[in-house]
């Protein structure tokens, strides 16, 4: 859950810091004063793209820092991107240019805004007007029943999907199959051009070896001639007997000091290696041979080899493709039915699978279904809804992402009126107080903090006091910040924000601050009779208050 953020150079923000308190913390100002803009910064630590136009005028970035709290759930999903956390709180800051470049860091490691996101949603979820419009999509509809699976529900589903990947790279393969030309008197030809390549192919170790036979014997002339004349001036000049002579008259002195020591056992080694030397020499001397038809059969190799590399590819990499290519297409030609045989049976296979964990999540939503429904219709009289009817639907499908099931929300606001799709029927009221009863269906312990912005917009009155209750209820068990317009919703706040703008010369200013109780009432009253407060709008606030009950 969200403990603070901290606002700079945000917008109309200069500079916010807003501790946010447990329970139920409404936010309150006149329209333009920033209200939204404080969603939109902690949107923005969740992951939300950033733009240019978010910079305040004359600065050079855009500053957003968010202390959280976090549960289990969050070190998981850190621990598996390989980031651990030893900390109390979890701070993420996103630093915006002025060029809309940003940059999102965790504890102050820089982190991708995908981590950000997956850790995103299970640290604050936002309801927005837009995002309850998003009901009457059937993906928002699917995925609020799926949510509801517990751990081992999620494993099928994952298995399912895993299972579904599978199913479609063995279609894709089997229409590649059955989509190739297949002409057996291409059989041959093939067959022929891999066996070029394979007469004359030579592995990187052989080329090696044989370009270093074939240097050999064209210098070898040169190797022979070179040894010989070294050999040669070894002995013609007498240098192993000068050189034992000297090593002689200086081992004579090695017990003079340490110098002549070391002195003597140089003269030692090196009189002792030139006799290795010259062993050596004559050893390879005496091991030149010339085979001139080996050289001849080198040469050929190696001409043959350069001949087949410039056909088939310029390289021993693309060559060894060709082989891999050739070998498929000969094998296809060959066994082309067999091939296809054993595809179809993998599909079938795979079908039973897909079939068997279709038919396991589809029990799994039915047995949620019914509780739901149950559940909804209660929440939907207590939100003046009373003659509301909501169904859930599963139509079948073909397999897709969820199995053989599509959920489909069914609504009826009036009595007697004909269930039809969600999207066809709601209105912007009705589609606030069944989003409102869904989300204290699915409610979790998890620490994660709801915020409703304006969700309460199009409706007043009791029906207004309604979801203000409903609001309040969800904020037992979880933190909830809501923005709102209407005095019937505020007043059900443990903590009331308030939100104003101000202005100079140079620039305007977003402020905010907690009402004292005094305040609270007093902004109430205003929000019931407008700037003006009289006596009976301040008699008016105090009486909501003091009925709040929940």
């Amino acid at each position: 859950m969200l403990k603070q953020i901290n606002i700079q150079n945000f917008a109309i923000i200069n500079q916010m810091t807003i501790d946010f308190r447990d329970g139920l913390s409404v936010i309150t100002g006149q329209t333009g004063a920033g209200k939204s803009i404080v969603i939109d910064a902690i949107e923005q630590l969740l992951g939300a793209r950033a733009s240019h136009a978010m910079v305040a005028s004359n600065n050079d970035y855009a500053l957003i820092e968010g202390i959280f709290d976090y549960d289990k759930t969050i070190e998981n999903i850190l621990n598996e991107n390989d980031f651990i956390i030893d900390d109390d709180y979890l701070i993420i800051n996103k630093k915006i240019k002025k060029d809309g470049k940003s940059q999102l860091k965790i504890n102050n490691r820089i982190v991708t805004n995908d981590l950000v996101k997956q850790i995103g949603k299970h640290l604050v979820e936002i309801h927005s007007q837009d995002a309850t419009y998003l009901l009457n999509e059937q993906s928002s509809q699917q995925n609020f029943i799926d949510s509801l699976f517990n751990i081992d529900e999620k494993k099928i589903y994952v298995e399912y999907l895993e299972e579904l990947n599978n199913y479609r790279s063995l279609s894709d393969e089997y229409n590649t199959l059955v989509n190739k030309t297949i002409d057996p008197e291409l059989l041959s030809f093939y067959q022929d051009q891999l066996k070029d390549i394979e007469n004359s192919n030579l592995s990187a170790k052989e080329v090696d070896e044989l370009t270093n036979q074939e240097a050999y014997y064209k210098d070898f002339e040169k190797i022979s001639n070179q040894i010989e004349s070294a050999i040669s001036t070894l002995k013609s000049n007498n240098v192993i007997e000068s050189l034992n002579v000297v090593n002689s008259e200086i081992n004579k002195l090695s017990d003079v000091n340490e110098n002549f020591t070391k002195l003597a056992q140089n003269i030692d080694n090196i009189y002792y290696n030139l006799i290795d030397f010259n062993e050596v020499l004559n050893d390879e001397y005496h091991s030149l041979s010339f085979d001139s038809d080996e050289y001849n059969i080198i040469k050929e190799k190696l001409f043959n080899y350069q001949k087949m590399i410039k056909k088939y590819g310029y390289s021993q990499e693309e060559v060894s493709k060709k082989i891999t290519d050739l070998t498929e297409k000969i094998d296809f030609i060959l066994n082309s039915d067999s091939l296809v045989l054993k595809i179809e049976q993998k599909i079938e296979k795979s079908k039973e699978k897909m079939l068997s964990y279709s038919k396991k999540l589809t029990e799994i939503r039915k047995k949620y279904i019914n509780d739901i429904e149950t559940k909804i219709m209660t929440h939907l009289k207590d939100l003046y809804l009373k003659d509301a009817i909501f169904k859930i639907d599963l139509v079948k499908t073909d397999f897709t992402k969820y199995g053989l099931d599509k959920v489909v929300f069914l609504f009826s606001a009036n009595k007697g009126g004909t269930l039809r799709e969600l999207s066809m029927v709601a209105s912007g009221g009705e589609l606030s107080r069944l989003m409102l009863a869904l989300k204290i269906v699915s409610l979790n312990k998890s620490k994660k903090m709801y915020i409703f912005d304006e969700i309460d917009a199009g409706v007043s009155g009791e029906v207004a006091n309604a979801i203000g209750l409903k609001i309040a209820q969800i904020s037992k068990y979880n933190d909830v910040i809501c923005i709102t317009h209407l005095p019937q919703v505020a007043v059900y706040a443990k903590n009331h924000l308030y939100i104003e703008k101000s202005s100079n010369e140079q620039f305007t200013t977003s402020n905010c601050y907690y009402l004292s109780e005094d305040e609270k009432i007093n902004e109430i009253a205003k929000m019931l009779s407008g700037n003006t407060v009289s006596e009976t709008a301040l008699d008016h606030a105090k009486e909501l208050i003091n009925n709040v009950s929940y």
